[in-house]
């Protein structure tokens, strides 16, 4: 299916790239102008080869490498996943309406989802983003990323009860709840307990807003992915939803290896394997919208 998606989109849309230099590489070259090879590790390589995840413990310097590695690729696939007919079926409103949107991201990681539905969404719409990730350090560097974008309204935390009052105080007359939960499930740190807790978290949101249409969203790299499969046949049927789309697809990224091997010059391209996109579309539970 063609999606009209531009190639190389994390590096010629112009917003992410300069947020990306700011909060990512001068950060990195100027705190290691002289021996950043040291920053990359034989343990972050570990954890770059580790199915892309990073763990609770990591630093801020592995954040800032991790962030620079993978968010283009993560921004890529999410683009290209947002520009399939499939998607925008779902998020089709009557013209005379300015819908109200809430944006749930699990694993919100730099802010990578928060791009892509600021760069595929409708400008009529009001877009809240609410986002977790289990690292402050991540947290905190997706705020400083959604920063630069001065017309988003956004709150992330690390802290999950914090994040779960807040999607809850939203939730009210929203028109749609887009989830996204990019490159989350294969991770081997995502247990069976998160999973219960986002599927609980989705179900009551629902009922906080029973016309708003659910959305729920992701690509995935193909490590571990059974796990990934199992882990969305879980989420369907935990809350019930319609696959409205299951699918491959090539996306032109950013190599992690190469990314890591030099700093200083470190934008190149590169095919990755497919990746596994998903939308699952949850009708309203108060009827139609």
């Amino acid at each position: 299916m063609a999606t009209g998606r531009v190639p190389d989109l994390a590096c010629t849309w112009a917003p992410l790239h300069a947020a990306l230099q700011q909060h990512v590489r001068i950060p990195l070259l100027r705190d290691h102008s002289e021996d950043w090879n040291k920053t990359a590790p034989e343990s972050l390589g570990r954890s770059f080869a580790n199915n892309g995840q990073i763990s609770a413990t990591d630093n801020k310097d592995v954040v800032l490498w991790y962030t620079l590695s993978y968010s283009c690729m993560h921004f890529d696939a999410l683009n290209d996943l947002m520009n399939t007919d499939e998607f925008k079926q779902t998020i089709i409103f009557d013209d005379s309406t300015k819908p109200s949107v809430l944006h749930v991201d699990f694993g919100c990681g730099p802010g990578t989802a928060t791009w892509a539905v600021v760069k595929n969404l409708p400008d009529t719409f009001q877009v809240k983003t609410i986002g977790h990730d289990h690292n402050p350090h991540m947290a905190n560097l997706a705020k400083a990323m959604v920063r630069t974008i001065s017309h988003v309204m956004f709150d992330f935390s690390s802290d999950w009860k914090t994040f779960q009052h807040q999607v809850l105080g939203n939730a009210k007359q929203k028109a749609l709840f887009l989830v996204t939960a990019n490159s989350l499930f294969g991770q081997r740190t995502f247990h069976r307990s998160h999973l219960e807790d986002t599927i609980n978290l989705i179900k009551n949101l629902r009922t906080e807003s029973p016309q708003a249409v659910t959305v729920i969203c992701g690509t995935h790299p193909q490590y571990r992915p059974e796990s990934v499969v199992s882990t969305w046949q879980r989420i369907v049927a935990g809350i019930g939803a319609d696959t409205v789309d299951v699918h491959d697809r090539k996306i032109e990224s950013w190599s992690p290896l190469q990314c890591t091997r030099d700093i200083r010059d470190s934008w190149y391209p590169w095919t990755p394997d497919p990746q596994l996109a998903q939308i699952l579309v949850l009708p309203p539970t108060g009827g139609k919208r």
